[in-house]
């Protein structure tokens, strides 16, 4: 069974979007409502930042085996390929001791990277990714190293150099890298990765003696652009494994909404709303932020007045503040309720800032994307079906209206 169109879409959002292209980028980590990524602001001291980032970091059980670290809080692992031996689960460990089995959802072996997931209810600890390294800055490598003292260990340095080879971002640095580290996170003293621990050069070298301080991380660039691949993936293969009814593809459109206390909203009605995904862009108005300026998308609403059973609506929407919202109403009530909420540096604030939303949707579960980068993924349960999908922007003060184009509503259809 091929989910064709769920590739198409793929395509668009890597096509389509400034930020998805195929150069190395920084990952904006989703959000879990009531559980942060642990990144840290401001200088910290060693010892406060081993403690705080140690419960993220992993030994991985295989042959070789090494270390690996929580990229979100639902449960995916980064590590470099060569530690994993293929096929079958893989045992990890916490440092707290506590043991999970995970499968094996990404295996890179030509830029050295795999990705894990452990299926659980349970939400992790996740690191952060930096918004950059520098050259001169201080880190520190955490890793379950081979030796005397099995346990998970520090190693300070500095970044080296930073250098691209081939398809890969490479940090250079002297925090040592023994055998066991490799996967491990490389870090910078507010507790963000800057890289993953990956190989350390040993022994002589001719007439230029002893190689010293000569180890190596892949870049969180190079990182980043793999995690949003794989999430992209991750997103579609669950699309394809339901067979939930589509509907008729609308759009797309352009056209301004005016900002006013009372919601203004352009409705389309669509019938049997299964698998879709609805997408827009945005033009950030002037003071949006000054004015409680949000625009995005609402779906579920009843399509046809004479149904009975109960449903709910969801509205998903970015703010003048750099915040994108998730809430939820049912019939019975008038206002909506905060499901999920977090500032993401994806968003544009500055007037005139374009900000391209969509939503990839298969039966309860959406998954957000702003300006092509991977957002979170939301429970868009009880939604009618079939139902409405609306776009709409208000303010809580008057503004200047909403411009949005390319407002497109398309099926997600299955083909044997």
């Amino acid at each position: 069974m091929l989910y064709t169109s769920a590739m198409n879409v793929r395509n668009d959002l890597l096509s389509t979007s400034p930020v998805l292209d195929h150069s190395p980028r920084r990952l904006k980590l989703p959000a879990v409502p009531g559980f942060q990524t642990k990144a840290l602001v401001g200088w910290q001291p060693l010892p406060d930042l081993v403690e705080r980032s140690k419960s993220s970091v992993v030994r991985i059980l295989a042959n070789p085996g090494g270390s690996g670290f929580v990229v979100h809080p639902l449960g995916y692992i980064m590590t470099n390929a060569h530690v994993l031996r293929l096929g079958g689960p893989l045992a990890i460990t916490f440092e707290n001791g506590s043991s999970y089995t995970a499968r094996l959802v990404f295996h890179d072996a030509v830029r050295d990277i795999a990705f894990l997931k452990i299926d659980s209810l349970m939400k992790f600890p996740a690191l952060a990714f930096a918004t950059e390294a520098r050259d001169g800055e201080d880190a520190f490598a955490l890793g379950y190293q081979s030796g005397f003292i099995e346990a998970l260990s520090t190693k300070k340095g500095i970044v080296s150099a930073q250098a691209q080879r081939g398809p890969v971002s490479w940090i250079q640095t002297d925090a040592a890298i023994n055998p066991g580290d490799s996967g491990g996170p490389l870090l910078n003293m507010r507790g963000q990765v800057i890289g993953m621990s990956t190989l350390g050069l040993r022994g002589p070298e001719g007439y230029l003696g002893l190689r010293q301080g000569m180890n190596y991380a892949i870049s969180s660039d190079t990182l980043s652009f793999q995690f949003n691949g794989m999430i992209l993936d991750e997103v579609i293969s669950s699309i394809s494994r339901s067979n939930l009814p589509s509907l008729n593809a609308f759009g797309p459109t352009n056209g301004s909404l005016p900002c006013n206390p009372i919601e203004a909203a352009i409705l389309n009605a669509l019938a049997d709303v299964g698998n879709f995904v609805v997408e827009s862009s945005f033009v950030m108005p002037s003071l949006a932020g000054n004015n409680g300026w949000r625009a995005g998308f609402t779906f579920g609403d009843r399509y046809s007045p004479w149904q009975l059973l109960p449903s709910r609506s969801h509205a998903i929407h970015i703010d003048g503040s750099g915040k994108w919202v998730h809430s939820s109403k049912s019939e019975r009530e008038r206002e909506y309720t905060v499901l999920a909420a977090s500032y993401s540096t994806s968003i544009k604030t500055v007037p005139g800032g374009i900000n391209h939303l969509s939503m990839m949707v298969s039966g309860n579960i959406g998954w957000l994307f702003i300006n092509g980068e991977y957002t979170d993924q939301l429970d868009i349960s009880g939604r009618a079906m079939p139902g409405q999908i609306a776009i709409f922007a208000t303010a809580d003060r008057e503004t200047l209206p909403t411009r949005f184009f390319d407002f497109r509503v398309r099926p997600l259809s299955v083909f044997q």
